[in-house]
């Protein structure tokens, strides 16, 4: 396989993770996922509730609580580039990055307004503004670990909607 056929492989396997999307367990209030039926472990979670990595490839929907931060960055060309990042309340580890694999110590979450949901763009991004500073929850679909350098945290979320959580 040549790397153009290597490429369009590797951009169908993203494509087919994105349509798929990722089920995550309730993993101890920093990031997870609804499971299917209250009470169960969601994959990737044992029923005792200590540390596993979250399978990225499993189907459902990504929640990320923590601390919220704007913050601007500086491109590679020397422009400023905002990212929304949330701090979660204790590290993660996830598998099943089709390009990063397995990620440890996962303490950070680059999240944005999912592209998928154009209509929403200027209401989520509004909504972020708003709530930095604040203990959060995102919720999205897709998380995959950053692959170049204009994602500024170790895994990278587009979001459905945030809101403020109580606590810490």
């Amino acid at each position: 396989m040549n790397s153009q056929e290597a490429g369009v492989v590797g951009v169908r396997a993203r494509l087919k993770i994105l349509a798929v999307g990722v089920a995550l367990a309730v993993f101890g209030g920093a990031v997870g996922a609804q499971p299917a039926a209250a009470g169960n472990a969601a994959p990737g979670t044992p029923a005792s509730g200590k540390s596993a990595c979250i399978d990225l490839r499993e189907t459902g929907t990504f929640t990320a609580t923590g601390a919220l931060t704007h913050t601007a960055f500086t491109d590679a060309a020397g422009r400023l580039e905002p990212a929304f990042i949330i701090k979660l309340d204790r590290p993660i580890c996830v598998t099943g990055d089709e390009f990063r694999g397995r990620i440890d110590g996962i303490d950070r979450v680059h999240v944005y307004p999912d592209p998928k949901q154009p209509a929403r763009t200027r209401e989520l991004s509004n909504s972020l503004r708003r709530l930095a500073g604040q203990r959060v929850s995102a919720v999205g679909k897709s998380p995959f670990g950053a692959i170049t350098a204009h994602h500024h945290a170790p895994l990278v979320l587009p979001v459905t909607q945030v809101f403020r959580v109580a606590g810490r």
